[in-house]
């Protein structure tokens, strides 16, 4: 089985503020004043993220190492069988059905 990933994200933001101002200010005939005043003010702020993922790979079943396996243990299974049939039930000798154990293990 084979598989491939791809995943990405991405978010921004973003934030503007842009003021600008002018005054202008008048005193007549006696004590003459003038004052004029200008401003201009701009913020921003800005944000942003990206992320990408990506994989890509294969998952396979190893059928040899399995049937290998397998087959070890039958042969452990086909020799201990042959071991205890071969020294269990010898004809009419009492020892020979112990299977090579001692008294105290029958």
């Amino acid at each position: 089985m084979r598989f491939n990933v791809y995943e990405q994200d991405h978010a921004a933001a973003e934030s503007t503020s842009f003021d600008q101002g002018h005054q202008v200010s008048y005193t007549d005939p006696s004590g003459a004043h003038y004052e004029e005043s200008d401003f201009t003010s701009y913020d921003h702020s800005s944000a942003e993220q990206d992320h990408v993922f990506a994989a890509e790979g294969s998952e396979s079943s190893h059928q040899a190492e399995l049937s290998t396996l397998d087959s070890l243990r039958e042969q452990l299974d086909s020799a201990f069988t042959s071991l205890t049939e071969g020294h269990i039930g010898g004809g009419g000798n009492p020892e020979a059905g112990s299977a090579g154990l001692g008294v105290a293990s029958n």
